[in-house]
């Protein structure tokens, strides 16, 4: 089974990532705990995420609205 990557994001929206390369999915917690999976999101989008200076502006422009998304419920 395919390890999914967590790493914590210092953003003023996003709490934290978790991404699953195998399965390209992008699994989002934003500061008000609220978490959405994004599907057949490329490992490219990721690497240049986390080398962004700003992780939430980054989100907002190459993310948000571009990819199939749900909001998971806990």
């Amino acid at each position: 089974m395919p390890e999914e990557k967590k790493v914590e994001k210092l953003s003023s929206i996003i709490k934290e990532i978790s991404y699953d390369e195998a399965d390209q999915k992008l699994v989002i917690t934003f500061t008000n705990n609220q978490k959405y999976k994004y599907d057949k999101v490329p490992q490219k989008i990721i690497d240049e995420w986390k080398k962004s200076d700003s992780q939430g502006k980054y989100f907002i422009k190459e993310i948000k609205g571009k990819f199939d998304c749900i909001k998971l419920y806990p």
